[in-house]
């Protein structure tokens, strides 16, 4: 299986290395081929709304982005709270370069580089809230989705939430009226068939392409990487999902690829 997804990761890092920051910004991170910059900002602080609501971070927490980009979202964040330390993680050298530019001012962000599909360089039970806006959206293999809850899992202390969108899928506008439609969705609604199983195999499109997902698939899920559902709701083709730590759980050693044989039952 890794070397599967070690192809994946490799067409993955390709897609979102670009040679430029603007490109980065507009053709990868927030599509505007206006280039509008006020547009720009005005989306990252939307998405570090849905980031912060209902969230009090303390002084002494670490928060975590997996899939950081450009650091937009950790830009609005740090001008905004007073915490100990923002970290960021992106499977993109380039993407963490133009992070570095952006953020080389403030000594409490560390920016990483993703090894692969996991969060290898974090140590366990470090982080209070983690979040990844827009990232589980563009992952089109479920073995690498739930690898990145346990590892999430995994660094989180006891009691902190991670909160992230899928894609989500509707049986009821996904098909066609005809015979074989009105089979592949009640298939679907029956769970006899999924979009988010999907699996990525060598020359299948990676970039952009990402899973989706019904609310049942989503608590499968997070019932294997050990987490539990604090709230999940809908907005727009977005599946949104807060999830939490219990006290006491078991976790997920650091890299550990979870075998996800449980998921196709």
């Amino acid at each position: 299986m890794s070397d599967r997804l070690d192809q994946y990761s490799s067409q993955q890092k390709d897609f979102w290395n670009v040679a430029d920051e603007k490109s980065a910004r507009f053709s990868r991170i927030y599509l505007d081929e206006t280039r509008s910059e006020s547009a720009w900002h005005q989306d990252a602080a939307k998405a570090a709304q849905i980031v912060l609501t209902g969230i009090e971070p303390k002084e002494d927490w670490t928060i975590l982005e997996v899939g950081c980009g450009v650091g937009r979202i950790l830009d609005v964040l740090r001008n905004r709270l007073t915490v100990r330390r923002l970290i960021g993680v992106d499977i993109s050298e380039s993407m963490i370069a133009f992070a570095k530019e952006r953020l080389a001012d403030d000594d409490r962000v560390q920016l990483r580089v993703g090894n692969r599909y996991d969060l290898s360089m974090i140590p366990s039970s470090t982080v209070n809230f983690a979040y990844a806006v827009d990232v589980f959206i563009h992952i089109y293999d479920v073995d690498v989705v739930l690898n990145y809850l346990g590892e999430v899992q995994r660094v989180l202390k006891e009691g902190g939430c991670f909160r992230f969108n899928v894609r989500r899928f509707d049986p009821t506008l996904a098909f066609h009226s005809s015979l074989g439609g009105r089979f592949a969705r009640i298939m679907h609604q029956l769970g006899i068939w999924s979009t988010g199983k999907h699996r990525w195999y060598p020359g299948e499109e990676a970039g952009f392409c990402g899973n989706q997902f019904l609310p049942r698939e989503i608590k499968k899920l997070v019932r294997l990487s050990r987490l539990s559902v604090l709230e999940m709701w809908e907005e727009g083709a977005h599946l949104w999902c807060t999830l939490k730590k219990p006290s006491g759980a078991r976790e997920s050693k650091p890299a550990e690829i979870i075998v996800t044989t449980q998921i196709a039952q």
